[in-house]
């Protein structure tokens, strides 16, 4: 069994940083997921704990660099913990960031998650509503296939201010798992066993 605690943030302005960088440090936490949207405040990848980030598409290059010399930009790319792989598909390169995630998936990975700004496509979690009327945004499952052919299990975390709100989705008979976060602080465990279970906390 794999037990991750991992704290979601995204869209922090800066008046509510110092609180936001106090609950991470103070919750039960092994990972922090960075949405983009950190703005000016930056400390948040100085808490010590496994930071990984990708960017939104108002984060302008500086963050983006500010990310990569801290080492914590996982746009395309993977990061190794223990025996899960964590990988990053921003809101700026989707396609291009999904297309070198299925060519660098390294063998030793079989426990994978996703963090992307963009929700699995046609799931319950990946409609926003504009004009009064719902429309759903996200890539479609087509575009994970080099990964899940070759995973046990896989967890997509998305975060998007866009979206409808929180909530979670089981799909590809019980092998790949779907949660959209719409709030700016969020706790989330994830749970691989013989199934994925996933807990989300305010």
């Amino acid at each position: 069994m794999v037990i991750k605690r991992i704290a979601v943030i995204h869209d922090i302005n800066y008046g509510e940083c110092d609180k936001i960088v106090d609950k991470v440090v103070s919750e039960d936490v092994d990972i922090i997921f960075i949405c983009g949207g950190i703005r000016e405040c930056r400390k948040i990848v100085d808490v010590p704990k496994n930071v990984f980030g990708i960017a939104d598409l108002e984060d302008d290059t500086h963050i983006i660099k500010f990310l990569k010399s801290k080492g914590v930009y996982i746009a395309g790319r993977w990061k190794q913990i223990e025996d899960i792989c964590i990988g990053g598909v921003d809101a700026k390169n989707p396609i291009q960031n999904l297309s070198a995630l299925k060519e660098k998936l390294p063998y030793s990975c079989t426990n994978l998650i996703l963090l992307s700004q963009y929700p699995i496509l046609n799931t319950t979690c990946s409609s926003i509503e504009i004009f009064k009327k719902k429309i759903a945004i996200g890539f479609a499952t087509e575009l994970l296939k080099g990964l899940i052919e070759r995973i046990e299990k896989m967890v997509v975390v998305s975060c998007n201010k866009a979206l409808d709100g929180t909530c979670k989705d089981v799909i590809l008979d019980g092998r790949l798992s779907s949660v959209t976060i719409a709030n700016r602080f969020t706790k989330l465990t994830v749970i691989l066993s013989n199934t994925i279970e996933l807990i989300i906390e305010h």
